[in-house]
This record gives structure tokens, C-alpha cells and sequence, in this order.
């Protein structure tokens, strides 16, 4: 413990290296802490764009493009950003790195940036967004910060929809908002390490009857009967994320850090969009199940349209209030608990379904029409 802020900016960085199952896969955990140790070894030297490349051929080794700037024009899956063209990437990434020198802004802030900024350049054929998350978490190591562990589940569709919102609306602060929750909830968990070891150890191992694994499997045939319901009023359902175990765990307690947003449902005729997310069950609703009952609830949100919104989505649709719908799929009954409003049910999960979907409908039915 002779030099705490040097411990902490190794361990960010290794974690981030041994974290990311593509990079893990190619760089080994050995070589990852050797890296790590070479690179933390003089926090005062400054990153440099041969760094960048050095680490792009480290984790693309063996690929023709390794290390080198893209020579053809790329495209981002998913998004209707269009990257710089490769002319202009080495001019683009020396002022990237040198924004990283001079500027002090605070340190998510600044890791954010780099990481958004990298992201808009894409200035490789492959691998943009692994040395877009390196970036990111060296700018929090050199701080001292933990490391930025953006879950595969539960983050990735806000991490993706943060993403294009800093290109396509030039704001930060989406992404910003998620990379404080994810540290938050990395600081939580080096606060609580038995808190941290319990979820650690209830990813690894869930048994294959658990009370998890069989809820996540009945949410997957409840939302299967949900979309083939949508299909046939020629609206669509499309699932986004998951609930990983750590994420049941939380919520389980209590904890918002379990968040994760579940499904998209949307239809041709309008702009806006609704996403089903996955939160702790309300008083209101816990109080109707047993006593040695706890299952998530799934809730419902409309896409704000609104350029200035902090939030991609809003916590109500339409006139109702925040958290005015709430489904809780109950899996050792086969029933759901509905709630709307005030007034709340239990019905087996076929009638849970139709009524979801008919909930679904007539919000999307109500939603602004395309332009």
C-alpha cells in the first residue's frame, strides 16, 4: 500500500484488459498484467497515438489490419453516423490526443470524451470499440478510478443508445450518466467485498433448477407469446438485453443498480418506440406475493423526442404517471401480477400475455405517427 493511486490505476486497467472475453481470448491474463505494469509504470509519461496502435495490434494479432489506421471508408453498425474518412483519421486522432494531454476536466467527464470521440473517428477496420473501452478506463486508471465494466446484459443496449446519441445529437451527457452508474456500482461493490463475492459467485454458479434460472426462462416464453401477439396487430417486439444473475441478485435487495433495459416495442407508423425495462418490484406489488416470494417487475417507458432530453426514454407514456404499469412474472406459479395504476391482478401467464400485449398496442397506437 506504499502508493495507493498506482495500485488503483493498475488494477483499472488489468480489469479492463482481463474483462472484455475478446481481448481476455487473445491477450491472456499474463500478458495483460505485464502491459499494464509497462504502461502504469510512468503515470507521468502521456499517451501517444503509437500507443493506441500498439494496443490495437495487440488485441488483433494476427490480423492484416493490426495496428494500422483503416485505409477504406467504414461504416458503424447500427448507426447513422458515418465515420471520418481514413485521409483524415491521423489528423483527427493527433488532436484527440492531444485534447487528452492539455485538458482538465473531470475525470469521467474526460474518459467519456475520449471514449465517444475515439468511437465518432473509428479510425480502425476493426476492434473500435475495445480501444474505445481501453481508452476509456486508462483515462480512469491514470485518476485513479475503478475500472468502467460496461456489462454485456444489462448496459450494453444504454451503452449503444448513449453512443449514438453523442454522434447523432452531439451530447456527452447520456454517456457520462451511464459511466457513473456502472462505477457506482463499482465503487459499491469494492466498498461491500462480501456484498461483491456473493455476486460473483451467483454468476458462476446458477444451478440449472434455480429459482433464476427457471424465472429467466419463463420471462423468455412470456415476451415469445407477447411478440407473436404484436406480429399478428403488425407491431413488433424485439428483445435487447437480459437479466444476468448479479442483476437478479440486486434487485432482489432492493438495488436500482440491477436496472437493465429488456425489450423494444415498436411499429412502421410511428417515430417514437416504447422500451420494456427490468426494475425492483414495488411495496405495492411485493405485499401481493408471498412471503418468501421476490421476483423483478418489467415496466414500461416512451422514447422522449424531445433533442434537449437528458433521458432517451421517459418513466411514463403517454398522460400516466412514472411507474403507472407494472408486470411481475411470479415463475414458481406460472402467473403474472399486473398492476395499472392502483388496481392489480393475478392471472395465469397466457391471459398475462394478451392482456400485455393489448396494454402494448394501444400505447403504440397512441404514439406520434411517422413523418
Amino acid at each position: 500500500m506504499w502508493d495507493v493511486d498506482q495500485a488503483l490505476a493498475r488494477y483499472t486497467l488489468r480489469k479492463a484488459l482481463q474483462d472484455d472475453p475478446k481481448v481476455r481470448d487473445v491477450v491472456g491474463l499474463a500478458a495483460a498484467r505485464i502491459l499494464v505494469d509497462e504502461y502504469m509504470a510512468e503515470p507521468s509519461r502521456p499517451l501517444t497515438e503509437a500507443d493506441i496502435r500498439d494496443f490495437h495490434s495487440l488485441i488483433l494479432v494476427g490480423d492484416p489490419s493490426a495496428g494500422r489506421y483503416k485505409q477504406y471508408l467504414n461504416r458503424i453498425e447500427g448507426a447513422a453516423h458515418i465515420p471520418i474518412p481514413p485521409v483524415d483519421v491521423p489528423g483527427a486522432m493527433h488532436t484527440l490526443m492531444t485534447w487528452l494531454h492539455e485538458i482538465s476536466v473531470p475525470i469521467v467527464w474526460k474518459s467519456a470524451v475520449a471514449h465517444a470521440w475515439l468511437t465518432h473517428i473509428h479510425p480502425f477496420d476493426d476492434g473500435n470499440g475495445r480501444i474505445a473501452r481501453l481508452l476509456a478506463n486508462y483515462v480512469l486508471g491514470a485518476g485513479s478510478y475503478p475500472p468502467l465494466i460496461v456489462k454485456s446484459t444489462s448496459d450494453r443496449p444504454r451503452y449503444l443508445a448513449a453512443l449514438s446519441h453523442s454522434d447523432e445529437a452531439g451530447d456527452i451527457s447520456t454517456l457520462v450518466r451511464l459511466f457513473l452508474k456502472v462505477l457506482n456500482r463499482g465503487v459499491e461493490f469494492m466498498e461491500r467485498p462480501q456484498f461483491a463475492w456473493d455476486l460473483f459467485q451467483a454468476d458462476l454458479i446458477v444451478r440449472e433448477q434455480s429459482i433464476y434460472t427457471r424465472w429467466r426462462q419463463t420471462v423468455a416464453r412470456f415476451f415469445d407469446e407477447v411478440a407473436a401477439r404484436l406480429l399478428l396487430s403488425h407491431k413488433s417486439l424485439a428483445i435487447i438485453g437480459d437479466v444476468s444473475a448479479s442483476d437478479y441478485e440486486l434487485l432482489s435487495k432492493g438495488d436500482r443498480y440491477g436496472n437493465a433495459w429488456y425489450a423494444k416495442a415498436s411499429t412502421p407508423e410511428t417515430r417514437a418506440d416504447l422500451l420494456i425495462w427490468v426494475g425492483y418490484i414495488s411495496d405495492r406489488m411485493q405485499r401481493q406475493l408471498e412471503v418468501d416470494q421476490y421476483f423483478p417487475s418489467f415496466f414500461v417507458a416512451e422514447r422522449d423526442l424531445d433533442p434537449r432530453a437528458v433521458k432517451p426514454y421517459r418513466q411514463r407514456v403517454g398522460r400516466h404517471e412514472p411507474l403507472y404499469d407494472e408486470l411481475c412474472i411470479i415463475a414458481d406459479e406460472e402467473r403474472a401480477l399486473i398492476r395499472r395504476g392502483t388496481t392489480s391482478r393475478k392471472v395465469n401467464l397466457a391471459d398475462a400475455a394478451e392482456l400485455f400485449a393489448a396494454l402494448l398496442t394501444t400505447y403504440l397506437d397512441q404514439l406520434p405517427t411517422a413523418a
